[in-house]
């Protein structure tokens, strides 16, 4: 199985590594500094060839990008905000049509980011028009119970997404919900069930996507974000733990929209982790969307300083295992237990080919010498060992307590990652 050859649009279960770029009006920035803060001019400004590119370049199977966030403003014309709210609360240039094409034509897969209860940025007029009730500004993210109209609230933001699906709904893989509430009781707000209702009665296929806050709501799947708090306060990535039922969303760079000019130094993590964390995350991952690296792009094009190139070289790393990572799933035989970091990993993870007739060995922690043992009650069903991506063979003997490989190069381990392909027989 290729990428190229794969169903189109990819099944979100089959995604394993993504990018999440918000583009969003009064966050957004030029790489002079300065907020973009107009709908149009952002979405006008936008080199959508150049961020394909880019996005290409580092070597992803999906994107997660921005439909609206602050305020509900679509990237594309909406007439169902016009006849909520009146003009100007969308861009008159179809920007997520243009995106989802120039992914579609590298193969990229592509979901977008919503958010069903982002009435707390609107202004008042906004706010009493689709039911959120007056909220001063700054007071939080829940409207007034008393003055909330969640029937016409929910008409509104069912209308919105009918619009959404209607338009791009058979070129996406999935959405993903913003959870906007950190008790995660945003049922209070949003009617999920009808929600999911109006997705799917239009898009079977997709797949829902909700940041995880202790509730999945009617939700496929849950995403734990990250945002230099919790476990990725740290910048040691030998801490961060791995999630079989939750995919992960991390920022790579500022906060999730660019917002530093481009000679603000914005690195977070050094690229052994990005890549040794990359491995473990997709080894783990059941739900699929394993894992993506967060940040944004410029208004006028380009990254924060120095993050394009790190991805590119994450990357080309990713690539030259490709069968290994983009195209593999959890290991059957040697599962990633759920928590797992690479500090107290053995000697590494497990993938495998979505037909099983491949285990592919991540070694993480390469052994001291040329011989690595690896504990393994099934290793007596491997045919053939290589090593990936020059299919050098690997000598190997199985033996009651697992097997022992023996690196056949004179050069030894990779001190970051060296992938060995196990073969077993068909059937």
């Amino acid at each position: 199985m290729t990428v190229e050859s794969a169903a189109w649009p990819r099944p979100y279960q089959s995604l394993r590594y993504g990018h999440f770029t918000h583009l969003v009006p009064g966050l957004t920035v030029a790489s002079d500094g300065a907020v973009v803060a107009d709908i149009d001019a952002l979405a006008a400004g936008f080199d959508v060839e150049r961020y394909a590119d880019d996005i290409a370049s580092f070597g992803v199977d999906h994107v997660i990008f921005t439909a609206w966030h602050r305020a509900m403003v679509p990237l594309y014309p909406s007439p169902v905000m016009e006849r909520w709210r009146g003009s100007g609360r969308s861009a008159r240039r179809d920007l997520i049509g243009e995106l989802l094409e120039h992914l579609r034509q590298r193969r990229i897969a592509g979901v977008l980011y919503t958010h069903p209860r982002d009435g707390h940025d609107f202004d008042a007029d906004d706010q009493s028009r689709t039911g959120w009730g007056a909220v001063p500004a700054g007071e939080g993210p829940d409207p007034d119970l008393t003055l909330f109209d969640k029937d016409r609230w929910n008409d509104f933001v069912c209308e919105a997404y009918a619009e959404l699906v209607e338009r791009y709904g058979d070129q996406l893989s999935g959405l993903y919900l913003d959870e906007g509430s950190e008790r995660g009781d945003s049922e209070r707000v949003v009617d999920y069930d009808r929600l999911r209702r109006v997705v799917l009665d239009r898009a079977p296929h997709l797949w829902l996507v909700q940041n995880w806050y202790g509730n999945q709501y009617t939700a496929d799947s849950s995403d734990k974000e990250y945002y230099r708090w919790q476990e990725f306060e740290s910048a040691d990535g030998g801490s961060w733990p791995a999630y079989v039922d939750l995919s992960v969303s991390s920022v790579n760079a500022s906060i999730w929209w660019a917002s530093r000019s481009s000679d603000a130094d914005v690195a977070l993590f050094a690229d052994h982790d990005l890549l040794r964390y990359t491995v473990l995350q997709i080894s783990a991952n059941r739900t699929g969307g394993a894992l993506r690296w967060a940040a944004g792009p410029y208004a006028d094009g380009g990254w924060e300083r120095g993050y394009a190139d790190q991805m590119s070289r994450l990357g080309c790393s990713l690539a030259a295992v490709a069968p290994s990572l983009l195209l593999a799933r959890a290991s059957s035989w040697l599962p990633t237990p759920p928590g797992a970091t690479f500090d107290n990993l053995e000697w590494g993870v497990a993938t495998e080919s979505q037909d099983g007739r491949q285990t592919f060995l991540h070694v993480l922690k390469p052994p001291d010498g040329p011989a690595l043992h690896v504990a393994w009650v099934d290793a007596a069903t491997v045919t053939r060992a290589f090593l990936l991506p020059d299919e050098l063979p690997i000598p190997f003997s199985v033996g009651p307590e697992g097997m022992t490989l023996t690196h056949p190069a004179s050069t030894g381990w990779d001190p970051v990652h060296t992938v060995i392909c196990l073969e077993h027989p068909a059937g």
